[in-house]
């Protein structure tokens, strides 16, 4: 399949800025970029881009791809199960608003990249950090004044909460062999 976009804007921070240029998309590629007429197939979706802009991807550095908000209640009731199926809708909502690549800071594991790769869902492309590295008390650190701990638990997920230079060294090592 190939999609035209006629007389657009090309903002790039690589070059300069450029108006009134075609781009031709084969598939989720572009092909070619030119002021001139563009030759396509005769089954080509034609774009009208005047007066419109065209940007790279953008990144987001700070994403939590699982989470639906921090709301405690919510994540005491909610089986584990429920946080991966809020990646799904996440995913297209970052895709559809031009994010490309995200930085997930926490709860997002090898196993969620993997499903975004092998196309089992629309996301962005994932770096992952599986958990972030806290201090006891510290930010991230979701143990309640009750003594009950927040924090997601499973099989091959290691919990963030470390402290001191050598705990840090060692917790390190657990985030980046998950």
């Amino acid at each position: 399949m190939q999609t035209l976009i006629e007389n657009v804007n090309i903002i790039n921070p690589d070059d300069e800025f450029k108006d009134n240029q075609n781009i031709l998309i084969e598939g989720k590629y572009i092909k070619e970029i030119s002021s001139s007429k563009i030759n396509t197939r005769e089954n080509v979706k034609i774009i009208d881009g005047d007066g419109k802009y065209v940007l790279p991807g953008f990144i987001d550095c700070h994403t939590h791809i699982l989470a639906k908000g921090f709301h405690k209640e919510e994540n005491m009731a909610n089986p584990l199960a429920i946080h991966f199926y809020n990646a799904v809708p996440h995913g297209k909502q970052t895709i559809n608003a031009g994010v490309t690549t995200i930085r997930d800071c926490g709860s997002a594991d090898f196993g969620v990249k993997l499903a975004q790769q092998r196309g089992l869902f629309t996301a962005p492309k994932l770096e992952i950090c599986v958990t972030p590295l806290v201090m006891t008390g510290g930010h991230f650190d979701l143990m309640l004044p009750s003594g009950f701990d927040m924090e997601i638990i499973y099989p091959g997920f290691p919990k963030g909460r470390c402290d001191g230079p050598a705990e840090v060294l060692k917790k390190t090592r657990e985030v980046k062999r998950a």
